[in-house]
């Protein structure tokens, strides 16, 4: 079975962090890591399974060091030469305020399925994760229909500035080509143009009927994460839904969350086929962001000592991780 995860608006980034001074020169030596949310869900998927596929642009400015950490992982890179410098964004910090400033250096090139349509090792995808506006996606469905033998199962989450109540006209004919559609819960929130409230994340009820709301609009399977809260599942043939808890109760830990949404989606797909049961399937969604948070950038990848020599994530096995879950 293949998984082929996609990001239509950006698949693999060298993310380079800048923090500055009071008086506008470098504080620390800058960091070139890698990013992209392409990146990510293929990790996800990739904890759980060696069938992921993703396309890389890479240019001749790819850092021998991100090529080893990629190389670590196997075969799961499509590699796509470029003459051009690979895609760079530029994060910034600025005192004394916390927030982060992104710009492209180099933007990404548009991602469709003619690029996975083109090579027979990535033509016939199972599941396709898409992160795009609901106009983008609602483009490419004729195309995505003709992937392989039968269309491929699309796992659906939301670029955040598309995440408008004007985007919902098209969300709600894309949803039903939707195999799970999978917003957090803020951008739930502003899809449907409800009041902003920070005390969302506290009132499960309200994270619930924003998931009713989204069946009520057509959707199938939905699942919205919602941070410490852990993620609450509907899936299509079930009125009432069921709550999954992160890996993480708290944040000790928790060093990083770049990147955890991503890489809950490709755990889902991954999950979804060993599973098919969607709730089983967010649970291995948690274990693979849970996994993720645990370091800054990739997480570490080494092989166990015991006979079978299963593989570690930051030193302990996913399977061990998803027992602790079904607990």
């Amino acid at each position: 079975m293949l998984l082929c995860m996609i990001t239509l608006l950006g698949t693999v980034l060298l993310d380079e962090f800048c923090w500055l001074g009071s008086d506008g020169s470098d504080a620390r030596p800058r960091e070139v890591r890698l990013g992209g949310g392409g990146t990510y869900a293929a990790i996800g998927a990739r904890v759980w399974t060696r069938d992921v596929r993703l396309v890389v642009d890479r240019g001749p400015d790819f850092p021998p060091e991100i090529q080893a950490q990629f190389d670590s992982l196997g075969a799961i890179w499509h590699y796509r030469d470029i003459a051009t410098p690979t895609p760079r964004a530029l994060n910034t910090f600025r005192p004394p305020s916390t927030a982060r400033e992104f710009c492209y250096v180099t933007a990404p090139p548009g991602r469709s399925p003619e690029d996975l349509a083109s090579d027979p090792t990535l033509a016939s995808p199972t599941f396709v994760h898409l992160c795009c506006p609901p106009s983008s996606l609602e483009d490419l469905l004729p195309a995505l229909s003709t992937l392989g033998r039968s269309p491929p199962q699309l796992i659906y989450e939301p670029i955040p500035f598309a995440c408008v109540a004007s985007s919902l006209p098209a969300l709600r004919r894309v949803l039903p080509h939707v195999r799970v559609f999978s917003p957090n819960h803020e951008e739930a929130e502003a899809l449907l143009a409800l009041p902003e409230a920070t005390s969302t994340i506290a009132d499960t009820a309200a994270i619930e009927q924003l998931a009713q709301r989204f069946r009520d609009e057509g959707a199938r399977d939905v699942v919205i994460r919602a941070g410490e809260r852990g993620a609450f599942v509907l899936p299509e043939e079930r009125r009432d839904g069921v709550w999954v808890k992160p890996y993480h109760s708290s944040s000790e830990g928790v060093k990083d969350t770049v990147g955890a949404g991503n890489s809950f989606l490709g755990g889902l797909m991954a999950g979804l086929a060993r599973e098919d049961d969607l709730v089983e399937a967010t649970r291995y969604a948690s274990v693979s962001a849970g996994i993720v948070v645990e370091s800054v950038g990739l997480p570490a990848l080494t092989m166990g000592s015991d006979v079978d020599e299963e593989e570690l994530w930051n030193g302990r096995s996913a399977r061990a991780r998803l027992n602790d879950m079904r607990r």
